[in-house]
């Protein structure tokens, strides 16, 4: 039986309950505007998120509950393509909404298109470089041009603290460049090992190439590496390559790749040497020595796929160390601590710049800024394209280490030292 005392609380409370799940529904959902003296604003609780709509990108903007609102990369630009739609979106203040900032169907001669990567409109470059606007590099990986300056001093960061250094004046060559001399040519050669092992065992057949450094295209030379005793033990055979008759005074890059046959060793990744200038007063004795690396197809994914997630395979790796002047023939070189390095053309996200911790287990850790005195550093998710890296050191002041040019292609390692300023190009 209903008493009246029941029919009377459901009669006052209804009203209530409806009044809140129909009062939410009007509002979520609900069209908005943040545009200056329109009225139609959100109550307080929640959020009008604007977003462009096609096809001029007037703003459309819905209310939303401030603790379910979608969020924008505060202070990015990002691309939104489908098949309405190309054009580069910029986040506004609110960190929720956003605007069109430029709409890349717009251009039509030549017909450009939202670039992910850099948040901007870009041509396509399928014939390579040439394709490019000036002040623009062409990325492999995408086929899309990207804007491109070589940064000098600019690309590293600036050191937080003094350099590590073994001897107070280690950093002295890096002041002046001694003129070379007179060779007009020398031997390139030296072993071959498998990074990081330095294990030159089973690098016989693979093929170096030379080429012009950042020329990724032009075969200068090409050699296929052989076996030779590297010891007095004759088991131990080690893999050697030789360059005769190189000019001095250019600057070269050396690759290794994996042939199509007579190769049985571990599969490696195109691997590339890259800066290295045969300087002619480096070649007194006709011979320049220089050891290369080799990585493993596994060690490659050791330090991209494995290490970052979604990474993308139409980047590639640079790995490196900075080392300071070693002794007086330049030679014997240690590492730095406390370096910084930095890229013209950045990792693209979630890719990104390590150093590595002063351990025996090369493993890079993503909370150092800079170099430990093992002197490690790489970058993963490397665009490929046209590049520069720079290092910088303070000692009592900051020092300028050196910057080399390079040119990634993808799912390469290219492997760059601080150049030793005797090894550089005399100006």
């Amino acid at each position: 039986m209903i008493t009246a005392r029941a029919i009377f609380l459901v009669l006052i409370s209804a009203p209530l309950i409806a009044g809140c799940y129909y009062g939410d529904l009007s509002v979520h959902g609900k069209k908005c505007s943040n545009q200056a003296g329109d009225q139609h604003s959100c109550p307080s609780g929640y959020v009008c998120v604007e977003t462009p709509t096609p096809p001029n990108g007037a703003l459309d903007g819905t209310c939303y509950k401030e603790s379910s609102a979608p969020t924008c990369p505060e202070g990015k630009s990002f691309c939104t393509k489908n098949s309405d739609v190309d054009w580069v979106e910029k986040c506004s203040n609110d960190g929720h909404s956003s605007v069109m900032e430029t709409n890349c169907k717009d251009f039509e001669d030549p017909p450009l298109t939202c670039n992910p990567d850099t948040a901007l409109c870009a041509q396509a470059c399928p014939e390579g470089e040439k394709d490019c606007p000036a002040g623009h590099t062409c990325d492999a990986g995408t086929w899309l041009c990207r804007p491109f300056e070589p940064c000098d001093t600019e690309c590293a960061p600036d050191p937080k603290e003094e350099a590590i250094i073994a001897d107070p004046t280690s950093l002295d060559c890096f002041i002046i460049v001694t003129d070379p001399g007179a060779q007009t040519q020398c031997t390139l050669t030296g072993l071959v090992y498998f990074f990081p092992l330095k294990n030159s065992k089973g690098t016989e057949h693979l093929r170096v190439t030379l080429r012009p450094n950042g020329d990724p295209d032009t075969e200068l030379s090409t050699t296929t590496v052989f076996k030779d005793s590297c010891s007095t033990n004759p088991e131990e055979e080690c893999g050697y390559y030789e360059f005769t008759n190189v000019d001095t005074n250019r600057t070269y890059d050396l690759e290794i790749s994996q042939p199509e046959q007579g190769y049985s060793g571990d599969p490696i990744v195109t691997s590339v040497r890259a800066g290295i200038t045969v300087r002619s007063d480096r070649c007194g004795t006709g011979t320049y020595s220089l050891a290369l690396n080799a990585m493993t197809v596994d060690t490659y994914n050791s330090y991209t796929s494995s290490l970052i997630d979604n990474y993308d395979t139409r980047r590639g790796l640079l790995f490196g160390r900075v080392l300071d002047c070693g002794d007086s023939d330049g030679d014997n070189r240690k590492a730095i601590g406390n370096a910084t390095v930095g890229l013209a053309a950045e990792p693209v996200p979630p890719g990104r710049m390590f150093y590595f911790p002063d351990s025996l287990v090369l493993a890079p850790d993503p909370g150092l800024t800079a170099t430990t005195v093992k002197g490690y550093y790489a970058a993963v998710g490397v665009p490929a394209c046209r590049n520069q890296v720079g290092f910088s050191a303070y000692d009592n002041g900051e020092l300028f280490l050196g910057a080399v040019h390079f040119t990634m292609r993808p799912g390469y390692a290219v492997f760059i030292d601080n150049p030793h300023p005797d090894h550089m190009p005399y100006p």
